[in-house]
């Protein structure tokens, strides 16, 4: 009876590795490089100066396996803007994909947490002195809105892809009159997961 349960139980595990790891094989890692500025939406955005933003991310298909996919993924970014704030920041994205042979158009709509610096020093005092104080930082709402483009470099599922964005965020409750974060840019999508 014990060696039966264990025969049952190895089989089990194994066919949850076996599950576990189509899935896992289906996960890409999407990294990007990108601009961020303060500004409403618009196509000018190359006329402020250069401030890095980074995001490391993943993503699934939820439904459709054809030319449109409903899509689920994630990020984890950092951006530093000299004039205003750097933060990290990690947002969950809901979104949908159409494929047009290897070229892909999408749309994500995302939430997400930040925790913001300021880059200039802050100061606290009394009515006798005033020292350089600590920044704990301090938390954002962010949600967003992305579109993007993207190009399978080969005709595979799998397949390494270059694509470039731009992600719309808004900043609650700090930064609810100053403007949008416009990011824009480059990014790569590999799957290191998958089976050849």
């Amino acid at each position: 009876m014990k060696l039966r349960l264990l025969i049952f139980l190895s089989l089990l595990a194994f066919g949850w590795q076996l599950h576990a790891q189509e899935k896992l094989s289906q996960l890409p890692i999407r990294i990007s490089v990108m601009d961020e500025s303060i500004s409403l939406p618009n196509g000018w955005f190359t006329r402020y100066s250069f401030n890095p933003a980074i995001t490391v991310g993943t993503e699934y298909v939820l439904k459709g396996e054809g030319a449109s996919q409903l899509i689920v993924g994630g990020n984890l970014g950092y951006y530093y803007h000299k004039n205003w704030q750097s933060a990290f920041f990690l947002n969950g994205e809901l979104g949908y994909k159409q494929h047009f042979n290897r070229l892909a158009a999408y749309l994500k709509l995302g939430v997400g947490y930040a925790h913001a610096f300021t880059p200039q020093p802050i100061f606290e005092g009394t009515e006798t002195s005033t020292q350089e104080a600590r920044d704990w930082g301090y938390p954002i709402f962010m949600p967003s809105a992305t579109v993007g483009l993207s190009y399978r470099l080969r005709n595979e599922p799998y397949s390494p892809e270059i694509f470039a964005q731009m992600m719309t965020s808004a900043e609650f409750p700090f930064n609810l009159y100053s403007g949008l974060h416009q990011f824009v840019g480059l990014g790569f999508t590999f799957y290191p997961f998958a089976q050849s």
